[in-house]
C-alpha cells in the first residue's frame, strides 16, 4: 500500500481510524429494478464468483467481487441502463427517505448523481397520472459535477429532474408541479427564478407551475472530508498524476470550516423541508465531528427537528436515527442521520 500524507495520518489519529483500512479493495455493489432481475440473472454479473443477493439490507441490491469491470455488463452499457453501480450504504441513505410517486424531492448536493437516479427510479417505478407525479430538484454547486450528473440522468433516461448550479446554503426556489394551465410554465421561469443548469424533457414539452408549499423529502449528502469513502482514497495514492484531493483538508482549520458548511447545508435543507416531511443528512466520513457531532449541534439549533427512528437490516445501532457504515460491514464509512419536522 502507498503511504498515507502526514496531514491525512494525524487525521485519522485524531479520528481514532485504523489506517489498515486502505489496505484492501471493497466489494462493489449495484441497484437493479426487480422488473429486470430475469435479465439480471442471464448478465455477465450473475458469473461473478462474489455476485450475491444484498437485498436483506436494501431493497434490489447486489454484491460483486471488487475485481469486476461493468463494462462487461449488458446490463449498463445498454441504453437506457439498467444496472446502477453504487454504494450499498448510499441505497439505503435513499430507501429511508420513504419515496412516494407524488413526493417533490430537494437533493441538496446532489453530485455526481446516483442517488439522484435511485430515487427518480424508486419514485417513479409505476407509473402515475403527471398531474400528481412528484419532481425532483437537484442542487449543486460545481458546473463541472453537475454536468457528470446531467450526463448520468441521460444515461439513465431519467424523467421528471431539473438540476441548478447553486450554493446549497442558501438555495431557496419552491418545488414545480405540472400543470394543464397553458401559461403556467411562463409563470414559473419569472426573472426572479433562476434558469435551471439542466431540466429533463419532460419539464421543457409541459407547463408546470411554482408550488407554495416546500418539499416532501430532502436529502443533504454534505460535502465531506470522504475518509470513509476506501475506493476514493485509495484511487489517488501514489499516482504520477494530480490527486483530486486536496489533502490540506484535513489541516484543523479547513475541517472547522468544513463543519461549519456541513452545518449550514443541513439547516437549509431543513428550512426547505415541509413539516411532516423526511430529511436525511449523509455523509462518506467516519469522523464524528462531522456526523453525530453535525447532527447533536443541529438538534439543539432546530427545535422543531424530531429524529425519525429507522432500522438497517439486522444491524444494531447505537441511536435509533442514526446509523453509521463501516469497512467491517463490507461497504465503505458512511454515515445516515434521518429527521422529520414538527407538524
Amino acid at each position: 500500500m502507498h503511504s498515507l500524507p502526514d496531514v491525512f495520518l494525524a487525521f485519522l489519529r485524531d479520528n481514532a481510524i485504523s489506517p489498515a483500512i486502505y489496505d484492501r479493495d471493497q466489494a462493489k455493489h449495484f441497484h437493479c429494478p426487480a422488473s429486470d432481475k430475469g435479465r439480471l440473472l442471464h448478465d455477465p454479473v450473475a458469473h461473478d464468483p462474489e455476485f450475491a443477493d444484498a437485498s436483506d439490507t436494501c431493497p434490489d441490491f447486489y454484491t460483486l467481487s471488487p475485481a469486476f469491470s461493468f463494462a462487461r455488463s449488458a446490463l449498463y452499457t445498454c441504453t437506457p441502463a439498467v444496472i446502477l453501480p453504487m454504494e450499498l450504504s448510499s441505497g439505503v441513505a435513499v430507501s429511508l427517505l420513504n419515496l412516494q410517486p407524488s413526493d417533490h424531492l430537494l437533493d441538496l448536493c446532489c453530485a455526481p448523481g446516483c442517488k439522484l437516479v435511485l430515487a427518480a427510479r424508486t419514485m417513479h417505478a409505476t407509473p402515475t397520472p403527471l398531474a400528481t407525479t412528484g419532481i425532483i430538484t437537484g442542487v449543486d454547486i460545481s458546473p463541472r459535477r453537475l454536468a457528470n450528473t446531467r450526463a448520468l440522468l441521460k444515461k439513465y433516461s431519467v424523467p421528471h429532474v431539473r438540476l441548478f448550479q447553486a450554493d446549497g446554503t442558501t438555495f431557496a426556489q419552491h418545488p414545480i408541479a405540472f400543470t394543464s394551465t397553458p401559461h403556467a410554465h411562463a409563470h414559473a421561469q419569472q426573472p426572479s427564478t433562476p434558469r435551471p443548469f439542466h431540466a429533463s424533457t419532460s419539464l421543457r414539452k409541459r407547463p408546470t407551475t411554482s408550488l407554495p408549499h416546500l418539499y416532501h423529502k430532502v436529502m443533504v449528502d454534505a460535502q465531506c472530508t470522504h475518509d470513509g469513502s476506501i475506493k476514493h482514497i485509495r484511487k489517488h495514492l501514489g499516482t504520477s498524476t494530480t490527486s483530486s484531493i486536496d489533502w490540506s483538508q484535513f489541516h484543523p482549520d479547513s475541517l472547522a470550516a468544513l463543519h461549519d458548511l456541513q452545518f449550514r447545508l443541513i439547516s437549509n435543507g431543513f428550512e426547505l423541508l415541509q413539516p411532516g416531511g423526511i430529511m436525511i443528512y449523509s455523509t462518506c466520513s467516519l469522523s464524528r465531528a462531522q456526523n453525530e457531532l453535525i447532527a447533536e449541534r443541529f438538534l439543539q439549533a432546530h427545535p422543531h427537528a424530531q429524529p425519525l427512528p429507522f432500522a438497517v437490516g439486522s444491524h444494531p445501532s447505537n441511536d435509533a436515527a442514526q446509523f453509521r457504515f463501516h469497512p467491517g460491514m463490507g461497504t465503505g464509512g458512511f454515515f445516515i442521520f434521518r429527521v422529520t419536522k414538527a407538524e
